[in-house]
């Protein structure tokens, strides 16, 4: 019997069938718009070594349908990408909204950026950049993005000078 979706076109929970379970992996996502501003970070993301290329929006798509679980993107996700304005994300209100409703952690929205930003193989220090931006307005630590965000061979002090004037 296939899923039942409701408005969103989400699954929806068969009251009939309880032992019916759902992929305990994903994220439980209530609302489509929940997942709006992952998305916008995902498009801000790959927006960041403008152009963007298709092969970003197609991982932001393959990114956001794994998420919900689906295989084809929810219209109302594919109307986001196709009408993202570049610059209209402010990293400290997408933070906040993530912490009102966190449909992913903190440093699994760093490495899903990490992903749109790699999928195009072309390393660019302003992708780079995002994403420290990112962590910084998510109050991640050094220890949490280590891994995503490229090292800099300056330590201490001299370190976030040489951030800040990149």
């Amino acid at each position: 019997m296939p899923a039942e979706l409701d408005d969103d076109g989400l699954e929806t929970r068969d009251s009939s069938h309880p032992e019916t379970e759902f992929d305990s992996d994903r994220p439980r996502i209530s609302r489509l718009s929940s997942l709006f501003p992952v998305a916008d970070a995902m498009l801000a993301a790959a927006h960041s070594d403008r152009p963007v290329s298709d092969v970003e929006r197609d991982t932001i798509r393959r990114l956001l349908c794994e998420l919900l679980g689906l295989t084809e993107l929810p219209l109302r996700l594919e109307h986001r990408i196709q009408t993202f304005v570049p610059g209209s994300c402010n990293l400290a209100e997408l933070a906040d909204e993530l912490a009102k409703r966190p449909v992913v952690g903190r440093r699994s929205l760093i490495e899903l950026t990490r992903q749109v930003c790699d999928a195009d193989e072309d390393l660019d220090l302003s992708e780079d950049r995002f994403l420290l931006a990112l962590a910084l307005a998510l109050s991640l630590e050094p220890e949490d993005i280590g891994h995503v965000v490229y090292a800099s061979p300056f330590r201490g002090w001299r370190g976030l000078i040489k951030r800040a004037e990149d």
